[in-house]
């Protein structure tokens, strides 16, 4: 885990080297551009990775989530410290201001925008409490949080990562990304704003039963979503789900997030 953990480190100080070095007028690579990078040759070496084969059906949310967790655990060795499953970030937030009023613990996320994609429900904001913090959500807009710098202040450019798997035996329908709503309406929001201040990756990871007793991960991806095609597939009767399989997402897509 050592000799891991400290190739994982060589990576992300080689990008910053990188970044630094860049030739003379071109344009400075943003802190989640480089986590990005980072991320993305991170997940190259979890190809291999065996976890233990879920009970029942092999399907759906039971097999991904031993590969979340793997996904995590490699952002927090790239991103010490800067790197929160969703809800250990809402706790972290509200645990920082434990004075704010519970009607105004929303406005700790950041602007609107923010607070749409972050914040769960409105009565289980105000009822959060210390002692009674938030657990693992299935629907959070993100498996993993990765902040800019250590410690958060309202604003902050947030790297939003969501892990999807993919049985490499069975060719089925796309899975749900994101409600097409709901990103409209946080795009929207953060066009008033007059920035977008997150990205949003999602992480694939594609696997096969090995042996019976585990599964293992054969291919890994990253697709930034705004370097895709800004007209995604929507789904409408899928409840307005943005649907692609992560591992064909072309990433050609230029300009910059409010162009998105």
């Amino acid at each position: 885990m050592k000799i891991v953990s400290v190739h994982h480190q060589m990576i992300y100080a080689q990008i910053e080297v990188a970044a630094t070095s860049a030739s003379k007028g071109a344009q400075e690579m943003d802190s989640s551009e480089q986590d990005l990078l980072a991320l993305e040759e991170g997940l190259e070496s979890l190809v291999g990775d065996k976890v233990d084969r879920p009970s029942g059906t092999v399907a759906g949310h039971a097999a991904g989530l031993p590969f979340e967790n793997k996904v995590h655990s490699l952002a927090s060795e790239l991103f010490p410290q800067r790197a929160y499953r969703h809800f250990e970030f809402l706790n972290a937030v509200f645990n920082s201001h434990p004075a704010v009023e519970p009607t105004h613990r929303k406005a700790l996320l950041g602007p609107p925008s923010m607070q749409l994609l972050l914040a769960r429900g409105e009565k289980a904001v105000r009822d959060w409490r210390p002692n009674a913090p938030f657990g693992e959500k299935q629907n959070d807009t993100a498996e993993s949080i990765v902040q800019p710098r250590v410690g958060f202040t309202s604003g902050d450019h947030l790297l939003l990562i969501d892990v999807k798997t993919h049985s490499i035996s069975k060719k089925g329908q796309p899975p749900n990304i994101i409600s097409a709503g709901k990103l409209a309406e946080a795009l929207a929001l953060s066009l008033a704003e007059g920035k977008v201040i997150f990205d949003i990756a999602y992480a694939g990871i594609s696997w096969e039963i090995d042996g019976g007793a585990h599964l293992v991960a054969k291919e890994t991806s990253l697709v930034s979503l705004f370097r895709m095609n800004p007209t995604p597939y929507i789904n409408w009767v899928a409840a307005q789900q943005i649907q692609f399989h992560v591992q064909q997402a072309e990433q050609d897509f230029e300009g910059s997030r409010e162009e998105w």
